[in-house]
């Protein structure tokens, strides 16, 4: 779990952390845990803090090739084996760990953090997906106060990002794109700085699906 304004400004050296996870792949019947089951308590939690049965206590949701979850700060939250997403996030590393699945995968064990995890975990908070839909298009997937995001589905042909003038980045998820005459291949994120975004040329060659992430 990471940290929330409030948490940070009551705790020097603490930064906010928000995230959003895109699903690229995942195997079938994978899953992700996001938040804690209804009717959970801090106690339950507290009771199991570096143990296998913290797992228990969270909400599992399936993991789909192409949903979209946005991640706010102070929500548990791990990824089950055989999922594969690209990840945003503010810049910030304050994690505060909970269980770290050593026993399972035969890791040398890290340090719990289960008081300031206690503090900072908001249980009321859950994350929805947001199902990528049929055939090419845009959708914008989340404006936050830390970035916005939108997924772009793409056919051969050009691309048309958002026209504001601030540094971008794009990360190619499928597929290949021409930006500014150079190939970009599944896998490759790409900054763009803001002078540039205005007459920036971005063509897809084939089917492709980018993500765009600008400021907020």
């Amino acid at each position: 779990v990471h940290p929330d304004a409030a948490f940070a400004a009551d705790h020097p050296g603490a930064r906010l952390k928000t995230e959003s996870w895109y699903v690229v792949a995942a195997d079938p019947d994978s899953h992700l845990y996001l938040g804690l089951r209804e009717g959970v308590t801090a106690s339950d939690v507290a009771a199991r803090v570096g143990t296998a049965g913290i797992v228990g206590l969270l909400r599992t949701v399936p993991a789909v090739t192409g949903d979209f979850h946005h991640l706010p700060a102070g929500l548990v939250h791990a990824l089950g084996a055989g999922v594969l997403v690209a990840e945003v996030q503010t810049p910030s590393d304050t994690t505060f760990r909970l269980y770290d699945w050593e026993d399972r995968y035969a890791r040398s064990p890290r340090t719990m953090h289960g008081a300031a995890a206690l503090e900072a975990i908001r249980p009321e908070l859950g994350s929805e997906p947001s199902h990528r839909p049929d055939g090419p298009g845009s959708r914008e997937l989340t404006a936050s106060s830390d970035y916005w995001i939108r997924e772009h589905r793409c056919t051969a042909g050009s691309v048309r990002l958002d026209r504001r003038p601030e540094v971008r980045v794009l990360m190619v998820l499928t597929g290949s794109l021409a930006i500014a005459g150079e190939k970009a291949a599944a896998g490759t994120t790409v900054v763009v700085p803001a002078a540039l975004v205005g007459d920036l040329a971005v063509v897809a060659a084939e089917a492709a699906v980018v993500l765009e992430i600008g400021l907020a």
